[in-house]
């Protein structure tokens, strides 16, 4: 796979790494997958509103305009979100662990 990088205009030949797209690794800090709705059944809110819950975490590591599970500030066991439901705040995102003998490393 060619990677570039849009703002020098710069390619290499670098694969994809499939971990922390498709699973995770630690506790998920540098996940990066599309899952946006929590173990629990919950959908994740916008990172980038504060409704139905206000917070902080509006821009930061793969933070932005979507609302993916993520764990901006590496500090819960696993991705996470804050959910559109009133009643309940935040709820982890669970994606699988990366797992050397089930997930590949590298993205074709």
């Amino acid at each position: 796979a060619v990677v570039s990088t849009q703002s020098t205009g710069e390619y290499c030949t670098v694969p994809k790494c499939v971990w922390d797209y498709d699973c995770y690794t630690g506790i998920g800090f540098e996940y990066r997958g599309t899952l946006s709705r929590t173990e629990q059944g919950y959908h994740c809110q916008m990172w980038s509103s504060d409704y139905p819950h206000p917070h902080g975490w509006h821009t930061g590591p793969g933070l932005g305009r979507h609302n993916y599970g993520r764990n901006p500030g590496n500090n819960e066991k696993a991705p996470w979100c804050f959910t559109t439901n009133l009643f309940k705040r935040w709820d982890y995102v669970v994606p699988p662990k990366c797992k050397r003998g089930v997930h590949p490393f590298y993205r074709d």
